[in-house]
């Protein structure tokens, strides 16, 4: 029994007798059975959830696990709103994970066709030619930039959305990304009519659709606006009512001292 590994007990608690060439033969082994909790009484083996101090694994203990590894992203509560439709909010998701199915991307997926931008008709389709440098998504960023009064460059996708933080109050900073939502729908929207229906969209049918659009989606809103005159002109450009921020409430109060 001297070359054999076997468990001894006294009633209160149980160890392991290992042979002394195997414990210096694989010390680190012996250092996990001894340090390894062997139950007195005999139980049935069952899974054991590391993370929780009872082994139970919950639903909220599953959430908060898995909460920790979603991806942050700085756009994603521009675009979702519940004064704009899911469905336009949905395709703007779609282009920022660069999911719309352009003719690049199906080239991508092994399909081989000819590509030609619907819109301008002169060079292949890619997703930032169509929404950014199409003649006709051109028009719509420069009217935009107008509506604002600034310059606006986007070397990336993600710096579409740097102009709706600039400390704009909660009904402007709605206005302005509505604005965006709908720009990028109406672009879309041009070249599945020109693909698909051989119709071109005007540039300025699409520019009122999408004046009537945010000014629908703005004014529904209970968001307030401030006494800014930039916020003024923009809205009112847009159509959009200005909701007033609602004004202090002056109570007087009072104090006696106690006795």
């Amino acid at each position: 029994m001297e070359n054999s590994c076997w468990l001894l007990g006294d009633g209160r608690s149980i160890r392991w007798n290992l042979p002394p060439h195997f414990s210096s033969a694989f010390p680190k082994i012996r250092s996990l059975v001894n340090n390894e909790i062997i139950p007195i009484s005999p139980q049935n083996d069952e899974l054991v959830w590391k993370e929780t101090t009872n082994g139970q694994l919950s639903l909220k203990d599953t959430y908060i696990f898995k909460a920790n590894s979603f991806q942050e992203l700085h756009w994603a509560k521009s675009i979702w709103s519940l004064y704009i439709p899911p469905s336009k909010s949905l395709l703007v998701w779609r282009f920022m994970h660069d999911k719309i199915l352009v003719d690049e991307k199906l080239k991508e997926r092994g399909l081989l066709i000819p590509s030609m931008c619907s819109s301008c008709r002169h060079q292949e389709e890619s997703t930032f030619h169509l929404f950014f440098t199409c003649a006709f998504a051109t028009h719509l960023w420069r009217w935009f930039a107008s509506v604002l009064n600034l310059s606006l460059s986007f070397p990336t996708v993600d710096d579409l959305w740097k102009d709706c933080d600039k400390g704009w109050s909660p009904q402007c900073k709605l206005t302005i990304q509505a604005t965006i939502i709908y720009i990028l729908n109406a672009i879309w929207c041009s070249r599945n009519n020109a693909r698909f229906n051989n119709k071109n969209t005007h540039r300025k049918f699409a520019v009122s659709q999408i004046i009537s659009s945010v000014s629908l989606s703005a004014n529904l809103s209970r968001l307030s606006a401030s006494s800014s005159i930039t916020e003024f002109l923009i809205m009112k450009f847009l159509n959009v009512s200005i909701h007033p921020p609602r004004s202090l409430t002056v109570k007087e109060v009072i104090w006696h001292p106690p006795i």
